[in-house]
C-alpha cells in the first residue's frame, strides 16, 4: 500500500506541476489555479495519513497561498509560482526519500531567461508549453531569488 501511494503522490505532483504550467501560460484562467489547490489539498490528507509530514505540510503551504490568491479574486504572481515549484522540488526529494523511485516529473531541462523583451518572453512561453523545458522569467522571480538548477 505504502508503494502505491508513493507512486499516486508521484502522479499528483505531476499534475499539480502541469496546473503550474497552464498558470504560467494563461494567468487569468481560474480553473487551472483550482486544479492545483485541489491537488494540494488531497496530496495534503493522504501524505500526512503515511507520516510524510514533511509533504504534507508543504502542499498544505502552497493549498493556503492559492486560497488566499482565490478568495482575493487574483491570479497567481510569478513569485507565487516560483515558490510552489521549489515546494514541488521539495516534496518530490521527500517522496524518493520515502522508499520508490517517485521522481517521475518528466521536465528535465529547466531555462531562465533574462531577457525583458517581450517577443523572447513570449517564444520562450511557447517552449514551454510544447517540450521538456520549464521556462522561468527573471523580472518574475522574487528579488533576490536564486533558482536553483
Amino acid at each position: 500500500m505504502h508503494h502505491a501511494f508513493l507512486v499516486a503522490a508521484g502522479e499528483r505532483l505531476d499534475a499539480m506541476e502541469r496546473a503550474l504550467d497552464a498558470m504560467h501560460r494563461h494567468p487569468d484562467e481560474v480553473e487551472h489555479l483550482q486544479s492545483f489547490s485541489s491537488e494540494c489539498h488531497r496530496l495534503t490528507g493522504a501524505a500526512a495519513s503515511y507520516g510524510l509530514v514533511a509533504v504534507s505540510d508543504a502542499a498544505a503551504h502552497a493549498e493556503a497561498e492559492c486560497d488566499r490568491f482565490a478568495r482575493a479574486g487574483e491570479s497567481p504572481d510569478g513569485e507565487a509560482r516560483h515558490r510552489w515549484r521549489e515546494l514541488l522540488r521539495e516534496m518530490r526529494s521527500h517522496l524518493a526519500a520515502a522508499g520508490a523511485g517517485v521522481v517521475t516529473g518528466q521536465r528535465m531541462i529547466r531555462l531562465l531567461c533574462v531577457d525583458d523583451d517581450p517577443a523572447t518572453e513570449a517564444s520562450l512561453q511557447l517552449l514551454d508549453a510544447d517540450s521538456a523545458f520549464v521556462v522561468e522569467l527573471s523580472n518574475q522571480l522574487p528579488e533576490g531569488a536564486l533558482p536553483i538548477y
